[in-house]
């Protein structure tokens, strides 16, 4: 029989008509902090989430390779970080497939888009 695999913990942004002050980079920090908080889990080596997954769109956010400013982010630096562009469902089963393989047995999934980006780059 193969593992049993679980979806632990949903999170989203707060739902706000116009959020022009912010970057993506930060609203997925928000929902990220918002899952760890929830979940108790975190990003060490022996039992931490050790397999992240950014779900994301190249022309939604108007750069080519739209998860490069996210693996800081999704604490994938020095680990396991794919894309998946544009489906969430996709990115799911890759999860899934990632767990069920043995490859890994924590995975973090963050699908982000934002169709207006802040006016400065430098801001985070």
């Amino acid at each position: 029989m193969g593992r049993r695999v679980a979806i632990c913990a949903v999170a989203q942004t707060t739902y706000e008509r116009d959020k022009w002050h912010q970057r993506f980079q930060g609203m997925a920090l928000e929902v990220l902090e918002s899952l760890l908080n929830r979940t108790g889990l975190d990003f060490s080596e022996k039992n931490g989430i050790s397999m992240a997954i950014n779900v994301s769109d190249d022309i939604f956010d108007a750069r080519t390779i739209s998860d490069n400013a996210m693996t800081d982010v999704l604490g994938a630096h020095f680990r396991c970080e794919e894309k998946v562009a544009q489906e969430g469902a996709q990115a799911v089963y890759y999860g899934l497939a990632a767990i069920m393989s043995g490859h890994t047995d924590i995975v973090l999934i963050i699908g982000h888009c934002k169709e207006s980006q802040a006016k400065s780059r430098n801001m985070v």
